[in-house]
């Protein structure tokens, strides 16, 4: 004797054989089962109705795993408009270093940012002291030049957007100004909206000097 096959969801356990049109209104895949014919009780009469059922049910789940990673790519993309003023931001914030203006470099923070990096001391809490690091340390020390950021991904994180890339640039070893050094890492930016711009909340960056890139020339 063949047991009744009921899809395994418990809205439809108790009511497999109520119409279809109910079942539709509990579960969203009843109305698969229907035009699969698996609310047909003649389907588990014969082996043929059982090997339908399997199919049926197994390519279901590989409908559902092919569907799961895609929404989860796509919730973690963001607008191209937004991608776009994300490396907008990072141009004005080279710009900034450029022109040993940290008073311009801090305003593209927020008020309550974070800055940590692997020299300088380590983390800088707030604008106020993002500033003055900037000043003491990488314009004052350090003598930044020709900085560049390469923004290699934007992402969406929750209602804030993340920007992961690297960093390189030109500077001299502290009290040696007669020769120019190159300097690379990563760099991370946590990113927020403040009315029509956007404004760097965290800022993680690692890396440093190049033991092999000093420049005799």
């Amino acid at each position: 004797m063949c047991r009744q096959y009921l899809p395994p969801h418990g809205a439809l356990i108790s009511r497999a054989r109520e119409p279809a049109v109910k079942a539709w209104k509990m579960d969203p895949f009843a109305r698969f089962y229907t035009a699969a014919g698996l609310f047909n009780d003649n389907h588990c009469k014969t082996p043929r109705g059982n090997m339908k059922i399997r199919l049926i049910v197994a390519l279901l789940g590989l409908a559902i795993s092919f569907t799961v990673p895609t929404l989860a790519q796509q919730k973690g993309t963001v607008d191209p408009q937004i991608d776009q003023q994300i490396r907008a931001l990072a141009q004005k914030y080279d710009e900034a270093i450029n022109k040993h203006d940290p008073a311009a470099v801090a305003a593209l923070y927020t008020q309550d940012a974070v800055r940590v990096t692997a020299l300088n001391d380590g983390t800088f809490h707030g604008r106020q002291a993002i500033e003055k690091g900037y000043a003491k340390y990488d314009f004052g020390r350090w003598q930044v030049t020709n900085y560049f950021t390469k923004v290699n991904r934007v992402t969406a994180v929750g209602n804030d957007v993340r920007s992961t890339g690297t960093w390189s640039s030109v500077f001299y070893r502290d009290a040696d100004r007669g020769h120019q050094c190159n300097g690379d890492g990563y760099c991370s930016w946590v990113i927020v909206r403040e009315g029509d711009t956007w404004k760097i909340r965290r800022d993680n960056a690692s890396g440093g000097a190049n033991p092999f890139s000093v420049n005799f020339n």
